[in-house]
């Protein structure tokens, strides 16, 4: 699943001739895309099926040949991004331009060609949204202004407009044909984990919501029915409101990914009852259900997706905020150099299975983000490990990491190496499998997992610790991609290109179950 239908409504009669095809019950559906990381698109969209798997790769692959001499360099940079001075701000803190540029009109394709007014956004809401992203991001040493800083320093731009030229009300829609594309609402360069690029950037756009006021100005009703807005609030004061929300919204998501963020971040507060959607492993590939109880708190955090429900009136009537599972890896991207190995230095401490100890993990005190329910206002205490650029050499290789977890923890694991930031291409599609030794020293295998719902790398969600003990993590070149027994040979791609590079572990507890949320 790629895509979330956004609304449906009835529109044979706006539609003119030469636009496609009306369905049987004179319907159109209204997507919102899912996938908002450039990177992530730039091989075009992720597989949703395993048949689709092959050209997604032979993209990424053709891109690697097309850069001169980087299938030569794989493996052998060493991932160190930042290339200027840090800006003259306090304590090395990331700065992010907050770019309101003006546009008083836009261009659409979607459904029939035209061009409308854009959202303008007065010096009172630009402060406003500032603001909020203050509120969001002040304990993970982040700033913000609205001036534009020294060129000559690292920073990141969050643009409030869509690039030039770019049809975001209907991408993919073509002028010359009309055409009804997707929505999308915001789209980040990179998923930089521990902030390694401090000047990757970012854009948001919500010119949909006020071209929806204009393109049905006589049919008002679609833009409440989107917004969630009462009807009896006037239109110009909500499509305000929902404007601001929606911006303030987007832009702490998307900077939150060129901070390290994915979707499923925003699941719910870790432990048996991980809010309104829980993740497990089954046959190595990461499913979605519905948890065991009524939270609903998943949607109110910001790094929610339309992967999990989530609509656009998620965005527009309140101001979201970051989950527990969010703030622990944004905490990572400058508190968290005490608690990193070196690949040699995890080998060494918990490589080997025998008499070492193993990897220890850090405690971290972590801010606390969460505006409402039961965890409001408390601290969350966690204890934490990265291992740092390791690399899988050869597609044969399996590297250990050694653990001693206590009974009651509950364990999340995450191999990031597809999506990175690390030197261009140099990625490897890995699994993680994960045991527990056995006093005789035999391994029991607890759990795979081959690859998570939008991407290659994979994760572990809330894996409780029934026994205390030692526990093994191996991660290994993942030779197959598999749907439901059917299975694709990676190793046909490029000669083994996805079965080397670098990759690096997350991994942190808690120590009892914290929901429900």
């Amino acid at each position: 699943m790629r895509f979330s239908a956004l609304f449906t409504a009835g529109l044979t009669s706006l539609i003119p001739a030469f636009a496609l095809s009306e369905p049987a019950d004179g319907t159109y559906e209204i997507y919102l895309e899912s996938d908002d990381v450039a990177r992530m698109n730039q091989w075009g969209p992720f597989p949703s099926s395993l048949e689709e798997v092959p050209s997604f790769l032979q993209a990424v692959l053709d891109e690697a040949d097309s850069s001169t001499g980087i299938r030569a360099l794989k493996g052998k940079t060493n991932g160190n991004v930042r290339k200027m001075r840090s800006c003259d701000n306090e304590n090395d803190r990331q700065l992010v331009y907050l770019d309101f540029p003006y546009r008083p009109t836009f261009e659409t394709c979607f459904l029939r060609p035209g061009i409308f007014d854009s959202f303008a956004y007065s010096d009172e809401d630009k402060q406003t949204i500032a603001n909020r992203l203050r509120s969001d991001f002040n304990a993970f040493s982040v700033d913000f202004v609205l001036e534009k800083p020294d060129s000559g320093c690292e920073y990141s731009t969050l643009t409030f407009a869509p690039p030039e030229g770019f049809f975001n009300i209907g991408v993919g829609a073509d002028c010359t044909t009309g055409g009804r594309g997707t929505i999308r609402l915001g789209s980040a360069e990179h998923i930089d984990f521990r902030n390694r690029n401090r000047a990757d950037n970012a854009w948001v756009d919500v010119n949909f919501l006020t071209w929806l006021t204009q393109f049905y100005s006589h049919k008002i009703d679609i833009f409440y029915l989107v917004t969630g807005f009462d009807p009896s609030v006037p239109v110009e004061e909500a499509l305000h409101e929902a404007s601001i929300n929606v911006a303030s919204n987007i832009a702490g998501h998307e900077l939150g990914h060129i901070l390290g963020l994915r979707h499923h971040n925003s699941l719910g507060s870790q432990g048996k009852n991980n809010g309104f959607i829980t993740a497990v492993v089954q046959d190595g590939i990461v499913q979605l259900y519905p948890a065991n109880q009524e939270g609903t708190e998943n949607f109110l955090h910001l790094m929610t997706s339309e992967w999990f429900g989530s609509d656009i009136s998620h965005r527009t009537d309140q101001d979201q905020y970051f989950s527990e599972r969010s703030a622990i890896k944004l905490l990572l991207g400058n508190k968290g150099n005490g608690l990193t190995y070196t690949e040699t230095e995890a080998k060494k401490a918990g490589g080997h299975i025998g008499g070492n100890k193993g990897l220890e993990l850090g405690q971290l005190t972590v801010p606390n983000t969460i505006i409402e329910g039961q965890f409001a206002g408390k601290q969350l205490a966690t204890s934490v490990v990265v291992v740092e650029g390791a690399t899988i050499d050869i597609s044969e290789e399996v590297d250990q990491y050694r653990f001693h977890f206590e009974k009651g923890q509950f364990i999340n694991a995450e191999v990031i190496s597809f999506w990175s930031t690390f030197d261009e291409m140099d990625m490897v599609i890995t699994g993680l499998s994960i045991y527990r030794e056995a006093a005789d020293g035999s391994l029991e295998r607890l759990l795979t997992s081959y690859q998570e719902f939008e991407g290659f790398d994979p994760i572990v969600f809330d894996l409780e610790i029934q026994e205390e003990g030692e526990y093994i993590f191996e991660v290994f070149a993942q030779k197959f991609i598999c749907d439901h027994g059917d299975c694709f040979n990676v190793e046909e791609i490029g000669a083994g290109f996805f079965n080397t590079g670098k990759y690096d572990l997350f991994v942190y507890s808690v120590d009892r179950a914290l929901g429900p949320a």
